[in-house]
Formats: structure tokens, C-alpha cells, sequence
């Protein structure tokens, strides 16, 4: 049973405590007006902070991100010729902008202050007037830098996923993103469009061009392209090869063995750009370098060549540059390797194998007389000998081959009929004596530049012609690397790698193998496709290229899901919020793909993500011309 006395009480005691809360707000709100009366500049501190920190509503805007940013103005030093040191992005308005609001909150404070103190004296409202026009006028200093304290604040907490709407919180990290990258490319004189993927040239005095010297230490590194900002709020990892301390710039490796690149990007984003950065840089370092374009592009050709020009006159190198549209030469190996590169152009046939056999031991025959003439040198030498053994090898080692048959045919005459035919489609392809180029008789220092259109039977051919040429190369280089033998520095840049597989050939297997043989041979291999899909179609294939230990660069792709899961993941706040999104009712800390397969997809022209050594980074290409 309640007792009415208690009830009572209770009842009364409620009935004061309502008006309190009232009370105590108009207090408040009475205390907030005098303070702004007797020292105003606490107004625009206060609104300042306010939009900053609580401006959820602009901060889904990419342009929210970038007011009162110094991205307009040169930032960082900037490298040419004539000045080598380390390129960091400096911004050092921002931290002075903040300062500036400190100490604004503090003359505010203190003239707020002083007006108390001359109100409760003997002086009236025109003796606070000089302390309240000092208040306004440093609260309107301070003002951008409680804005941008405000908004690092904010930013924190997005990046936490810690705001009330998930919704917002999600939208408010797109347009963050976005703006990193528009500072970062304004800082060399680009500007990334803010509703499509493209970009254009804003200042020509600040566009970097690759390969930017850069003094790592004790020796010159060259950067092709600009690391975008990280959050500075945590630690992040970096690739120990590609960038250095206190360098915002994405570095080609010292040594022809680390530059292990595997390229992902579709067309028109920009990866041709960064090869001729990758290219230019090397030849700037006096590698010996080869370039096989298989778009077929001749301008492109024309563009690598120039690129290897301009890097050799600035070295004072001398000039070896070559641009081949095949040129390579067929015959330039050993007795082993040249049998087998003939009998694999041999026509096939499924019926039988007598006339492979056929051929195989005829060619033995005529392409050195087994061990006791020259090697054959060239297409016309091989022919001649076909076509009179006798004169050419002597009646004893031609006897079996010229044995005519009941038509009157013998096996030479038959065996050059279809030499003549398999050689058909490649004779235009092929060089003229000794003027070709071949992986092992490479000139020390030269840029070799092919470009081949693998749609055509002939020319894909060639192709893997020269992809078996590479395999040997990297063979006879790893067995002298075993032997104590330094070779001199080669790197070899494939452009749609998958065209130059043989067809029945898996290609992220082929790659696999070659990756593993280039390390070994001390050889810079970057191999370029469209997709990891057009490696292979086998999914454990995929994984095993992607996990061959090389670096790994992602640019725009429609299905980019598999490269980017291959980065691994990061730690990140989860939150479920409410039906409309509008709130948080759970929150847990989870790992998500560190690369977000849409933000690839929505990736500028020219920007790339670098996957290596457990670090991801997003960077935009520079480009060589």
C-alpha cells in the first residue's frame, strides 16, 4: 500500500526538479549571450570549430576537404636538374593556421577577462569597447584554424567510424579520399575531376616529369610517380624498394633483379604512362633495357625510343636505340635451342608423327652435319643446304636424307618444301644477316624497343619465339650468376604479356616461372595485362601469380576483385546502424580489404595502387614527356 504522505513528497520534489533543467538552460544560454556581448570573438571561433567538427551535412563534398588548403600554391621542394634531395610534401600553413586559432582562443579569453573585470569595476559599456574590438578582431584571425582543428577532429572520427550516421560516416570517407588526391595532384600541377575519372594539367611550371632524381643516402634514386597521403593518425607500412624515409615519391628499385613488377590495368588508364616511367628510369641508369609493345602502336614505339634518347644525351651515354617491328633474329642461339624453335614452327599433324620425325632428323642433319660443320646462320644458309647436301655437308652424312623414294622424292627436297612454307608468314619479320637483335647478344647499355599486333597469326608467333629466347637468356644468366659471373644489368618491360603465350600456354604459369628465373638471373621483368583474368582462367593459378613475391600495381579494372584481395586487409570499425542508417546500434572492429575493389573502379587516369611487402599505397604515375 503507497503511503500518501511519501507519494506526496515525491510528487512535490518532481515538481520543483522540472523547472530546474528550464532554468539552468536559460542560465546558460544568458551567460553564452554576455560572453559574446563583452568578448564577440568567441563567435567566430565558435562557428568555426562548429562547421569543422560538425559538418556532417558538407563533409559527403570533396570540396569541404579542400577549404583553406594550401593545394593552390607550390608545395614541397621542387627537384630538376640543378637540385637533388630528398621531395617531401610540405604544407606548413595548415599546422600554423592552428597555432594561430590557439592562441586567438587565448587573447579572446583573456579579453573576455578584462571586460568582466572592467564591468564589475567603477567602468561602463564604453570601457569594455577597446577589449571587445581586440576579441572580434583575433576571433576572425582564429577562425580558420579552429575550422581546420575542427575538421581534423572530425576527420579522426570518421576514419574511426565512429559517427552517429553510417551513412554519412561512409559517403564523408569517399569525399576525403578524393580530396587527398586532389591535394597531392594539385602539388604538381594536375587537378583530378571531381564527377569523372579524367584529369588535366592546371600548372605546366609544376607537372614533374619521369624520372625524378631524388638523393637517397648515399646514392640517386628516380622516382616515376607521387605517393597520395596516408592518414598521418596511424602508422603505415611502406616497400623498403619502391619509396624511402621522408620521400613522397614512388622509386624504381636500385637493382635490375628487385624491379619484379606485375602490371594490372584496362585500357586508357594510364599504363602506358608508367611503363615509359619505369623504361626512362632505367635507361637512365644505364641498364640494358628491351621493351616489347604488344599493342602495336608504332607512336608508342617512337614515344619509348625517345624517352631512351633523352635519358642517354642527359648520362652523355652513348646512343643504342633501336626500334624493331620484329628484327629478331631466329638463328642467333645454340644447336639444341635452334633445332627446337625449328620444330616447334614445324607444321603439326594429328594423323601421324612419321612426317615430325622426318623432319627432326633431317634438320639434325643439315643444321650442323651433327656436330661437324658451322651452326646455320640464316634462313637462306639453311636453304641451301636443303637444297644440295651433298655439296654442302659431303655424300656420307647427306646419303640418308637424298635416298630418292619410288616418286622420286627424297626427304631433304621434302623437308625444304615445308621449311619454305612454315617460314612463309615470318620472312618479312625476320632481319637481314647479322643485322638482328636477340636477348643474348644484347649491346651493354643498349634500349631495344619491339612492337608486335600478336592478332596476326605471324607476328604472335614471333612472339613466342621471343619468349622462348627470354627463357634461355634467363637460364644461361642464373647459371653464371651460380658460377660467380656478374652479368651487366638487363630489364625487360612486356606490355600485354598474355598476347605472347603460345595459346595452348597458361600464362600466369608462364609468368610464374620466368619471375622466379629473373631473380635468381639478377634481371628487372615487368610483365603488363588487362586483368589477371586474361593470365588464366584457373583460379589457383591466379593466387599462385599474384603470390610469386613481386610487386604488384593496380590501376582502374571493371573487375578488379581478385588483385585486390591479394592486398590483404586492415583493421577497420564495422557499425550496423539503424533501418534508415541513421544512427549506431552495433559496433565491431574487423578486418576489411585494405584496397576497396570499387575504389579501384572509380580510380583516376593515372593513379595505381602498389602492393608490396605487405604495404599498399595508391600513387599517380609521371608522366616521361
Amino acid at each position: 500500500m503507497t503511503n500518501p504522505l511519501t507519494a506526496a513528497a515525491g510528487s512535490n520534489q518532481g515538481g520543483k526538479g522540472g523547472g530546474e533543467p528550464l532554468a539552468g538552460v536559460a542560465a546558460a544560454a544568458l551567460g553564452v549571450l554576455t560572453l559574446a556581448a563583452v568578448s564577440p570573438g568567441v563567435v567566430p571561433l565558435a562557428v568555426g570549430f562548429a562547421i569543422g567538427h560538425r559538418g556532417y551535412a558538407v563533409s559527403k563534398h570533396r570540396r569541404f576537404w579542400l577549404w583553406l588548403h594550401a593545394a593552390d600554391r607550390p608545395i614541397g621542394r621542387r627537384l630538376g636538374r640543378s637540385q637533388r634531395g630528398p621531395w617531401r610534401l610540405v604544407v606548413p600553413e595548415i599546422p600554423l593556421l592552428i597555432v594561430g586559432a590557439g592562441v586567438a582562443a587565448a587573447v579572446v579569453a583573456g579579453a573576455a577577462v578584462a571586460a568582466v573585470r572592467l564591468l564589475s569595476g567603477s567602468g561602463g559599456l564604453s570601457a569594455v569597447l577597446p577589449s571587445a574590438a581586440i576579441s572580434l578582431a583575433a576571433g576572425a584571425a582564429g577562425a580558420p584554424g579552429a575550422f581546420l582543428a575542427g575538421r581534423r577532429l572530425l576527420r579522426r572520427e570518421l576514419l574511426e567510424g565512429r559517427a552517429g550516421d553510417v551513412l554519412v560516416n561512409a559517403q564523408s570517407i569517399e569525399a576525403m579520399t578524393s580530396a587527398d588526391d586532389e591535394i597531392v595532384a594539385r602539388s604538381v600541377g594536375v587537378s583530378l575531376h571531381e564527377d569523372t575519372v579524367g584529369l588535366s594539367v592546371i600548372d605546366p611550371a609544376k607537372v614533374l616529369t619521369a624520372p625524378v632524381p631524388v638523393e637517397v643516402g648515399k646514392s640517386v634514386r628516380y622516382g616515376v610517380g607521387i605517393l597520395m597521403s596516408d592518414d598521418s593518425q596511424t602508422d603505415r607500412r611502406r616497400s623498403a624498394q619502391f619509396t624511402a624515409k621522408d620521400c613522397d615519391l614512388v622509386l624504381v628499385p636500385e637493382t635490375a633483379g628487385q624491379q619484379r613488377i606485375q602490371v594490372f590495368a584496362g585500357s586508357g588508364v594510364g599504363k602506358t604512362e608508367l611503363l615509359a616511367g619505369f623504361h626512362a628510369a632505367q635507361n637512365r641508369m644505364g641498364m640494358t633495357t628491351v621493351l616489347i609493345d604488344l599493342k602495336g602502336i608504332a607512336a608508342d614505339a617512337e614515344r619509348f625510343a625517345a624517352d631512351a634518347r633523352a635519358q642517354r644525351d642527359y648520362i652523355g651515354a652513348e646512343q643504342m636505340v633501336r626500334v624493331e617491328r620484329g628484327g629478331w633474329d631466329f638463328f642467333d642461339c645454340g644447336r639444341d635451342e635452334l633445332l627446337d624453335r625449328l620444330m616447334f614452327i614445324a607444321p603439326k599433324t594429328t594423323s601421324t608423327d612419321y612426317y615430325t620425325k622426318r623432319m627432326r632428323r633431317v634438320l639434325d642433319i643439315v643444321i650442323d652435319g651433327r656436330g661437324t660443320k658451322p651452326l646455320v646462320r640464316s634462313l637462306d644458309e639453311l636453304t641451301e643446304r636443303l637444297a644440295d647436301p651433298v655439296r654442302h655437308l659431303g655424300a656420307q652424312l647427306a646419303g640418308p636424307i637424298t635416298e630418292e623414294d619410288r616418286h622420286g622424292d627424297t626427304d631433304a627436297k621434302s623437308v625444304a618444301q615445308d621449311v619454305d612454307a612454315m617460314f612463309a608468314p615470318l620472312r618479312r619479320l625476320l632481319p637481314k644477316t647479322g643485322e638482328g637483335w636477340s636477348f643474348t647478344k644484347l649491346p651493354e647499355g643498349s634500349a631495344t624497343i619491339v612492337s608486335l599486333v600478336p592478332v596476326r597469326p605471324a607476328e604472335r608467333l614471333l612472339a613466342n619465339l621471343m619468349l622462348r629466347d627470354l627463357r634461355e637468356l634467363l637460364a644461361q644468366r642464373s647459371e653464371q650468376s651460380a658460377n660467380g659471373i656478374n652479368a651487366h644489368p638487363l630489364a625487360v618491360t612486356i606490355d600485354e604479356f598474355p598476347q605472347m603465350v603460345d595459346p595452348d600456354t597458361d600464362a600466369a604459369d608462364e609468368a610464374v616461372r620466368i619471375f622466379e628465373t629473373a631473380r635468381a638471373a639478377d634481371v628487372g621483368l615487368i610483365l603488363a595485362g588487362q586483368t589477371v583474368e586474361s593470365f588464366s582462367l584457373d583460379a589457383q593459378m591466379q593466387r599462385r601469380m599474384l603470390g610469386a613475391g613481386t610487386a604488384v600495381v593496380l590501376g582502374r579494372s571493371a573487375l578488379p576483385d581478385t588483385v585486390a584481395e591479394s592486398a590483404g586487409t586492415r583493421w577497420q570499425l564495422e557499425a550496423a546502424g539503424d533501418p534508415y542508417g541513421h544512427g549506431i546500434n552495433s559496433a565491431r572492429a574487423q578486418n576489411t580489404f585494405a584496397i576497396s575493389p570499387q575504389q579501384v573502379r572509380q580510380l583516376h587516369t593515372g593513379l595505381f595502387y602498389l602492393v608490396h611487402e605487405g604495404a599498399a599505397a595508391r600513387f599517380m604515375a609521371f608522366r616521361t614527356i
